[in-house]
């Protein structure tokens, strides 16, 4: 082997001696062009990629805003010169857009669903028209996924042709179904069906509020706002009779407390309260310690009535008070 690597030496310097001064040039030129490509490669691949979180430059204020709640999801993001937005990922990205929309913080002048194709000479109108409607799908159901609340989406999507008369158009339409996660409140949760509803909205250009349909895996449709409307009410009931419940524990405790350091706790044992309460549309909101009937909404004590001992003596003998009203 030593032999070998010595007999190569000697040739490439009897070699060397023979060339001339112009292919001895030509030689070292060729040896330092590979250096130079060599280096210039290592140096691009550690290069980090990023990712545009938008196609579009976003200035001004909307681009502070933006910033900032990148950095409250602790998403790493660049500004270049002309203020396109970086991101480290595209999975991040996804991400990103979504929460983005559905907040609101994208600028009118920017479309997140932004898709390009290169379109060849055999390309027509039509497979054009199909491309964009599956690159719309496929990133629409990425992005309903992307959502923290949801393990699996289904986009269906209509986009019929353009016809010469308004009368002859058919309307866009969309159809979702979502599959939520364990534990998630999305099907009930009205604002985050709001935001689902605005990012679906927001990817179809003229899709409107009475054509998209979303549902869950068992064809329940989640943004029946008018049947939440509804339950909302119920909820409310519940609270206002809670609210009286309390309301009545509070005022037993305050009267009886009282009537039994005037009377004897012997002579008053219990007090029963009804409370008839008229809400408006501030609500009920509690009994402060501190209760002045006349700063309260509109409550009425109807009746109470402090039960008599077998031992006690006739009725007239004891304090009987009804239909008091505070």
């Amino acid at each position: 082997m030593n032999e070998w690597l010595k007999k190569l030496g000697d040739s490439a310097k009897g070699a060397w001696a023979k060339w001339s001064k112009i292919q001895k040039a030509i030689v070292i030129g060729i040896a330092v062009a590979i250096i130079v490509a060599v280096v210039a490669m290592f140096r691009v691949s550690s290069t980090p990629t990023t990712v545009r979180l938008f196609n579009a430059p976003v200035t001004g204020d909307m681009q502070s805003q933006i910033l900032t709640r990148l950095d409250e999801e602790h998403v790493q993001a660049t500004v270049n010169d002309a203020g396109y937005i970086s991101v480290p990922d595209e999975k991040t990205a996804t991400k990103m857009r979504d929460i983005l929309i559905t907040e609101g913080l994208v600028p009118a002048s920017v479309d997140p669903f932004a898709s390009f194709f290169d379109r060849g000479w055999s390309t027509t109108d039509a497979d054009q028209n199909v491309k964009l409607q599956q690159a719309i799908t496929r990133t629409l159901k990425q992005h309903i996924e992307a959502l923290d609340d949801v393990a699996f989406a289904d986009v269906t999507l209509v986009l019929p042709e353009d016809k010469l008369f308004t009368s002859d158009q058919k309307p866009v339409t969309a159809s979702v179904i979502i599959k939520p996660k364990p534990m998630s409140d999305l099907l009930s949760n009205r604002r985050k069906i709001l935001g689902v509803q605005r990012l679906i909205m927001s990817a179809v250009e003229g899709l409107t509020a009475e054509n998209c349909i979303i549902t869950d895996s068992e064809g329940n449709i989640l943004h029946d706002f008018e049947g939440m409307a509804e339950s909302d009410r119920l909820d409310l009931v519940k609270k206002q009779e809670k609210l009286i419940r309390e309301g009545e524990a509070h005022y037993r405790a305050q009267i009886l407390k009282a009537l039994q350091n005037t009377l004897s706790a012997d002579r008053v044992r219990d007090l029963n309260i009804k409370i008839d309460m008229v809400q408006g549309n501030k609500g009920f909101h509690g009994l402060p310690s501190n209760h002045n009937p006349r700063g309260q909404p509109r409550h009425a004590l109807r009746r109470f009535r402090i039960p008599r001992h077998a031992s006690d003596k006739p009725a007239n003998r004891h304090p009987r008070m009804a239909g008091h009203r505070l």
